[in-house]
């Protein structure tokens, strides 16, 4: 400390009810021994009126006060581990005339630390020494992450409007509603252009106002509804509902019209705190638009996380949750498998890739006896790139018991006829009736672990809550992992059925490529039975 603190904190010590009533003088420049590194000092040693020690720290410049935070946590470290004192009984206080450089850091430690900490200005007499007075501080609020979102929509080219025109009047009233932060996808094909406008988290609440009164001034919304909207939503609907032609845009469409359709990406434009590459770069932002990053997407995720890395392993594992939560078969294994991987791992990249869109008709409609099947079938892989060699992970299929079934029963246990399959499809509520069609022609998930030191995969399952693993028997299908995801054995024993309910679907179902809308033509009375 300088003199002038050190005159401070004397005369401070005599007066620590201009900090918090109650607080007793335990002493001052109280030493703590580090023996991993420099002893400490406590300023002020206290305490409160329930009996906890204060730690207290002064400050009087701007240059000592961005130490604050580091010493505070020092000393309220080798507390407990020089003095033993319980982490309950310790308390922390820093005390500075400047806050410029201290706030950000104090913030910070108050949301993240295990220890109560509080913060005061102190004012001073005119002598500069003399204290007469505190002001508390105020943390920041927690930050929070500004990342793209699901909240999409589609500008699209038509002839008697220039695209440009209209992309530059929604970017402007996005502006005008203090909306800064979203990206433009500029995508084209055969002469043909779009953009999809993909919102980042809208931190303010400014904007629900104004796009609530748009919304209400129309007959379908009223108050409940638009309390239950999240704010992008409700900014995208509004200025949809003001006349901007914004048609309808979720990351699974974007992904279909680029790698299934053949659009081109032109360019990303960047705007906000997208606009920092080195922060965002082009490939994150293409994976966050097309919803492989985590958390975007229920039917498909791609990452690499560290089980070190706490938050970072929390998104890894509920992103492959949200997608195999209609997954039976993989949920108990995977969570009990990664509870374990969680326990063991060091500091190991570990990547995933699963899929799943919980409608294997729709991938039958769009993958069979074609090069995109092992793409389009539910599939599940996680790898743990192990230093030492010894490399494992995890793969998930749908497995065939070896019953041949009637294609054609199955789908009656499952969908009526071709109408409910696409009413369902309409409102994403297909999973259950999935689940029913791979129960009736004997396909269930199954997950296997594969080591490099192990001849052959081990089967996973769940049983009164712990993980069973099973050596799978030498010349079974599933020691080729490529055979048992790409369902061979089932695809090669329905071959026959499976051509005629393909021909079935293809028949009814017709692709927009423009705008990788599926339409679904059938007859009520004609298709009130599948074939």
């Amino acid at each position: 400390m300088t003199a002038s603190e050190n005159a401070i904190r004397d005369l401070l010590a005599t007066q620590l009810s201009l900090i918090e009533p109650g607080l007793k003088h335990v002493a001052n420049n109280y030493h703590l021994r580090n023996p991993h590194g420099a002893d400490g000092f406590v300023d002020i040693l206290a305490r409160d009126s329930t009996g906890a020690f204060v730690v207290i720290e002064l400050k009087k410049a701007s240059s000592t006060s961005r130490q604050a935070v580091h010493e505070i946590g020092k000393y309220v470290d080798l507390l407990g581990r020089d003095k033993g004192l319980r982490p309950e009984m310790i308390r922390a206080i820093i005390v500075s005339t400047d806050w410029h450089e201290l706030l950000v850091p104090f913030s910070y430690y108050v949301h993240h630390s295990d220890f109560d900490l509080r913060g005061f200005q102190l004012v001073l007499e005119a002598d500069g020494l003399t204290p007469r007075g505190t002001l508390e501080m105020r943390a920041l609020k927690t930050a929070t992450p500004r990342s793209l979102t699901v909240s999409q929509r589609r500008i699209d080219e038509i002839p008697k409007e220039d695209l440009t025109t209209t992309w530059d009047a929604v970017k402007a009233r996005l502006h005008d509603l203090q909306i800064n932060d979203f990206v433009g996808l500029h995508l084209s094909i055969d002469g043909t252009r779009m953009v999809v406008l993909v919102l980042g988290t809208i931190l303010s609440e400014d904007s629900r106002q104004p796009m609530g009164e748009v919304l209400l001034r129309e007959s379908g919304f009223d108050d409940e509804d638009i309390e239950k909207m999240s704010t992008e939503e409700l900014v995208l609907l509004g200025i949809e509902y003001e006349g901007h032609p914004l048609n309808v845009c979720y990351p699974e469409k974007v992904s279909a019209l680029i790698n299934g359709h053949g659009w081109t990406i032109n360019q990303v434009e960047r705007f906000g705190v997208f606009d920092d590459a080195d922060l965002f770069s082009e490939a994150d932002i293409l994976q966050a638009c097309e919803g492989w990053s985590g958390g975007l997407s229920t039917q498909y995720f791609n990452g690499r996380a560290r089980t070190t890395n706490v938050t970072q392993w929390a998104g890894f594992r509920g992103s492959i949750s949200m997608v195999i939560a209609d997954s039976p078969g993989w949920v108990g294994p995977a969570r009990l498998w990664l509870d374990q991987l969680q326990g063991d791992a060091p500091h190991w990249d570990i990547s995933t890739n699963v899929y799943d869109n919980h409608d294997f008709l729709q991938s039958l409609l769009h993958g069979y006896r074609d090069q995109r099947w092992f793409e389009l079938v539910p599939q599940f892989s996680l790898a743990v790139e192990a230093h030492d060699g010894n490399a494992y992970g995890l793969w998930g299929y749908l497995r065939w018991d070896g019953t041949r079934v009637h294609i054609v029963d199955g789908l009656r246990a499952a969908y009526a006829n071709i109408g409910e399959w696409s009413e369902l499809r309409a409102y994403d509520g297909q999973s259950e009736a999935n689940n029913r069609l791979l129960k009736a022609w004997h396909l269930t998930y199954e997950l296997s672990e594969k080591r490099a030191n192990q001849p052959r995969p081990e089967i996973l399952s769940e049983r009164h809550g712990e993980l069973v693993k099973r050596l799978v028997e030498k010349g079974d299908e599933r020691e080729d992992m490529m055979m048992a995801v790409a369902m061979v054995g089932f695809m090669e024993a329905h071959a026959d059925q499976l051509d005629k309910l393909v021909a079935y679907l293809q028949h009814h179902v017709t692709i927009d490529p423009a705008t990788a809308t599926q339409m679904i033509f059938f007859n009520g009375h004609v298709d009130s039975d599948w074939y």
